[in-house]
């Protein structure tokens, strides 16, 4: 009996950093923390993958397909972008970078079938739009990755966990038949009326746009384990209709009980280890029906970085990957 192929954990770390601190405290900590869990938990089970020795799998240069080639200026020359901070963050935008290459070599690895699963460490910056940064994110790496699966004759498909709407994401998709999916609590973070209906705050709803493939599972009733499930069964329908190659999963952790409020005005946001687990299933069984197995993972929102994130992030990646 052959070994389960190994999954890649994709990175270029250690990415620690006082500037990245001073925007959400310990915020840099989430990184090595996951891979500390990772490597308590199984570390034969997956091969870690240094993202700066891998350029050479893509064939371009994805950022520049992603974002206008001033905002990129902007960044790369400046270190600034319309975001959660004002004026230079060299570090965050060395984050953006780093974050950005990963997810798509992480997407290449996946792609050319030298694994099944990859989880792209520090990622996740869904809120970045083709010129605009917003929250924490300045490159939208999961953006980056849907385009090299389409260049490469696959079919993603998006699904979103982060308790704030994927609203970049959506964006930059927004006219190809890439299908974006965002479970999140409509919270006043991001204010954008093409992610919720602003005529059903405080109630559970979805506000799809079919013709642009652009999907959202809006829980402001009260985003808890159960309402999480309803939105996976929500979602089973677009999933089987659309029957994609490739599932690009987006697991922010900013839902887990416990999130400081300050992250996430008006929701409660209070999903627990289990309901992780549950989605991450499901999605392992949805990539396991229709893409044989194909899963690219990123993080996004974490603020419990010393304990749960890291640890939501870990158990969510050993779902994913074990056992292949």
């Amino acid at each position: 009996m052959t070994e389960p192929k190994k999954w890649a954990l994709v990175w270029a770390g250690p990415i620690g950093s006082e500037e990245l601190d001073e925007l959400f405290p310990n915020m840099s900590e989430r990184y090595p923390r996951t891979v500390e869990n990772l490597l308590m938990d199984d570390p034969d089970s997956f091969e870690q993958v240094n993202s700066k020795q891998f350029r050479y799998l893509l064939d371009r240069d994805y950022i520049e397909v992603v974002h206008d080639a001033e905002y990129i200026a902007e960044i790369e020359e400046q270190y600034e972008c319309a975001g959660a901070w004002e004026g230079e963050n060299a570090a965050l935008a060395t984050l953006a970078g780093i974050s950005f290459d990963s997810t798509v070599i992480a997407a290449a690895l996946v792609a050319n079938g030298t694994f099944d699963f990859a989880y792209s460490l520090a990622s996740g910056q869904h809120h970045a739009k083709r010129a605009q940064g917003g929250g924490f994110c300045a490159y939208n790496d999961v953006a980056g990755a849907a385009m090299l699966f389409r260049d490469r004759g696959l079919k993603p498909l998006i699904i979103d966990i982060d308790i704030h709407a994927g609203d970049g994401t959506q964006s930059i998709l927004w006219d190809t038949d890439t299908p974006t999916i965002s479970v999140h609590a409509g919270s006043i973070f991001p204010y954008d009326p093409m992610v919720k209906d602003l005529e059903q705050v405080g109630k559970r709803h979805t506000f799809h746009w079919p013709a642009n493939h652009a999907y959202n599972c809006v829980l402001e009733d009260r985003p808890i384990d159960e309402s999480l499930q309803w939105a996976m069964n929500e979602i089973d329908p677009i999933v089987r209709r659309y029957a994609p190659d490739v599932i690009v999963f987006v697991v922010g952790a900013d839902g887990h009980v416990g999130t400081p409020q300050n992250m996430i005005p008006t929701a409660d946001a209070s999903y627990t280890y289990s309901g992780f687990d549950a989605t991450a299933r499901r999605v392992r069984e949805w990539a396991d029906e229709f893409c044989g197995g194909r899963i690219l993972m990123t993080g996004a929102g974490g603020y419990q970085p010393l304990d749960h994130t890291p640890r939501i992030w870990a158990n969510t990646a050993m779902r994913l990957g074990g056992n292949r």
